[in-house]
């Protein structure tokens, strides 16, 4: 049998800080928790483990873990980023592209870029947000207040990325050689 087709997920946390002096400073903010998070260990590891845990739990408890792990969020953010040019369904022009993702978290947001355009939707727990719309215009217009800010004045140089500890580097050890002697046993975790 080959390799399923499909999305391998493994999630990570950001903090997002809810004060900043500029809308670019939360963007340069987010960004480099996202460089972090590229080279941490933690998403790796995480994805083997609930595949290991997967195969011994039995599947009820397993879906109780699942929605217990995930169900701990306030807001999900899901980026894809789709075809970039234009692409046709039996014949006929695909004109935009955009999901919905129904989950046990209290908002959930979806970005997909298709054809140098960006979608965004939102589905919520009527809890959490009983009118999503509202969350999707503000969205509307603090993206276009971000890109009038950025676009407003000289190009900025970044700020300076914050250094990682030694033991974020020990933690990539780990987590390469995790993962080769995963690849070497060739399992099917």
């Amino acid at each position: 049998a080959g390799k399923a087709d499909g999305n391998e997920i493994a999630t990570s946390l950001l903090t997002y800080k809810l004060k900043h002096p500029t809308r670019e400073s939360a963007v340069w903010d987010i960004k480099h928790q996202v460089d972090v998070i590229k080279v941490s260990p933690q998403p790796l590891l995480e994805y083997y483990l609930i595949r290991l845990i997967a195969r011994v739990l039995p599947k009820i408890l397993l879906m109780d873990v699942s929605l217990f792990l995930f169900g701990k969020f306030t807001l999900m953010l899901s980026n894809v980023p789709g075809p970039q040019t234009k692409q046709h369904l039996f014949g006929a022009t695909v004109l935009d592209m955009y999901y919905y993702l129904f989950s046990p978290i209290g908002v959930y947001c979806g970005m997909i870029s298709y054809d140098g355009q960006v979608t965004f939707t939102v589905a919520s727990d009527p809890v959490a947000e009983d009118k999503p719309e509202r969350l999707s215009n503000h969205f509307i217009t603090e993206f276009d207040a971000l890109h009038k800010e950025v676009t407003a004045g000289p190009i900025r140089k970044p700020p300076p990325h914050p250094r990682m500890s030694g033991w974020f580097w020990i933690g990539c050890t780990a987590a390469l050689v995790v993962a080769a002697l995963a690849a070497k046993s060739n399992s099917k975790w």
